[in-house]
């Protein structure tokens, strides 16, 4: 298999910046896999926060003590400024997926074309 295609598929199907680290570029896909690791990590508070709320109405009697009543309270998706966190932070993450993957196979492109080059110039 091809460098670049392994790279992309590194990259793309396990964790952002891991074809980088394939491709011996370990500065850059560590850089990538913080700048992935960020947003998740933004989006998790999210949800951390979202449970609190839950488990202070339940708490406080609002919402009932049964598996249906307090399904429905998780399921409510987040208002107003936390619904465009979530939103911000998940497209932060995919960008910077999709960047590494498209990195990924440039790079390894570009060693898979030097490599042919060797081998016809000898």
């Amino acid at each position: 298999m091809k460098k670049a295609n392994k790279a992309a598929m590194l990259s793309a199907l396990i964790c952002p910046g891991l074809g980088l680290f394939h491709l011996k570029q370990r500065l850059l896909g560590g850089a990538f896999m913080l700048a992935a690791c960020a947003p998740l990590f933004m989006v998790a508070k999210l949800i951390f926060a979202q449970a609190n709320k839950v488990v202070d109405r339940i708490l406080s009697g609002e919402v009932s003590n049964d598996f249906l009543s307090i399904h429905a309270a998780v399921t409510e998706l987040p208002k107003g400024e936390a619904s465009e966190q979530l939103q911000l932070y998940t497209l932060c993450f995919i960008g910077v997926w999709l960047i590494s993957i498209a990195l990924s196979y440039m790079l390894g492109r570009r060693l898979d074309k030097q490599s042919t080059d060797r081998g016809t110039s000898q």
